[in-house]
């Protein structure tokens, strides 16, 4: 979830059922990729992932030997991806050996093929709605306020049904977003993290002494780590009301009073109510140092379209759609590297970036 261009970034998120005092972005895996094995546990349910076929032998339509029905089959057997897309531009596609997967499967759960797919992807997407629930009911945000950015080679196969799950009105893909995750390694600022802590109150008059101190830890190491000295310093804390075993973490600038209300109404926006008379403290102090990234947006190559759009019977190549371009669904946008599906009712305009906007 970001806010505000801010990533959200706690600490005591759970990973694997322990508690993570680390401060990180709470990211929910839940293994649904594309290569997730659809399968029928103990009771005959039809169940998707964790168990995966990976890059190889891969899903069933590579070709490659996999016999199990995956993510991918599913969305191939459906006509999400056109079974005449190369994937990457050079994977063909083998649409009868994803469809004698399928069948296997049917057979073994007595249903029909056509209901065991959609089966599965309903399975997929509920995964999905409970992971992204997770990260904005669960935070205290309502996901209705939100936009619904949507990256990776099938992110944009199953984000309309998300949205539209979730109540959110407009779905985002952004150019290259089908290695969206690669781009972003190279787009962000190196950085160096250092944090104290210290357990102070509004009587503690050592607040600015304290972050001075943490902020030349995280310059320092950055200094180390990089051989030059940062370009920014930023700094947070974490704060609780007394008595409490949990923290929540606000933006460090200004004097104590400022701190104060960030938390208040922190606490109020994440657990519903807040205690503007009761004591807080301040448990822990942290420095982050940034450097410049390697690429910036102007570095990457434009975006030029053909001079008309390709396209028909329901199939787009992306890079030809210039911007401006609308649609509607049922469609499907396509690149080498990703496709983005439209649901029926849905509409897609190309904004001036190029990134796709779906609204419905």
């Amino acid at each position: 979830r970001i806010v505000g261009g801010n990533p959200s970034v706690g600490t005591g998120h759970t990973v694997a059922g322990r508690v993570n005092r680390v401060p990180s972005v709470p990211i929910r895996t839940i293994g649904a990729g594309g290569g997730s094995i659809a399968w029928l546990d103990d009771g005959g349910a039809l169940r998707v992932g964790p168990r995966s076929a990976g890059a190889n032998p891969g899903p069933a339509t590579y070709g490659l030997g996999g016999g199990d029905l995956t993510v991918t089959d599913a969305n191939v057997l459906r006509g999400h991806i056109p079974s005449s897309l190369a994937l990457g531009g050079t994977v063909s596609l083998d649409l009868e050996a994803g469809e004698d997967a399928a069948n296997r499967l049917a057979a073994e759960a007595g249903l029909p093929v056509e209901r065991l797919v959609s089966g599965g992807l309903e399975v997929v997407d509920a995964h999905m709605e409970r992971a992204l629930r997770s990260v904005s009911v669960e935070e205290g945000a309502d996901p209705r306020d939100s936009v619904l950015v949507a990256f990776g080679g099938a992110g944009g196969l199953h984000a309309s049904r998300l949205a539209r799950r979730l109540g959110i009105t407009r779905v985002l893909v952004p150019p290259l977003s089908g290695v969206f995750s690669a781009l972003g390694l190279l787009l962000a600022a190196p950085r160096a993290d250092a944090a104290r802590t210290v357990m102070l109150d509004d009587r503690s008059g050592d607040l600015a002494r304290a972050t001075a101190d943490v902020t030349s830890e995280a310059t320092a190491r950055f200094q180390d780590m990089f051989g030059h000295p940062p370009s920014r310093v930023a700094n947070t804390v974490d704060m609780r009301y007394r008595g409490q075993s949990h923290e929540l973490e606000v933006p460090g600038d200004g004097g104590w009073d400022g701190l104060a209300a960030r938390f208040h109404a922190a606490h109020l926006e994440r657990f519903g109510f807040d205690r503007p008379r009761e004591a807080i403290e301040v448990v822990n102090l942290r420095a982050t140092a940034y450097g410049e990234p390697p690429l910036d947006w102007g570095d990457l190559p434009s975006l030029e379209t053909k001079s008309e759009p390709v396209g028909g019977d329901g199939i787009w190549q992306r890079d030809s759609l210039p911007a401006g371009f609308t649609l509607s669904g049922p469609a499907v946008v396509v690149e080498d590297d990703s496709a983005t599906l439209l649901e029926e009712g849905d509409r897609m305009t190309v904004l001036d970036d190029g990134a796709l906007e779906i609204t419905y």
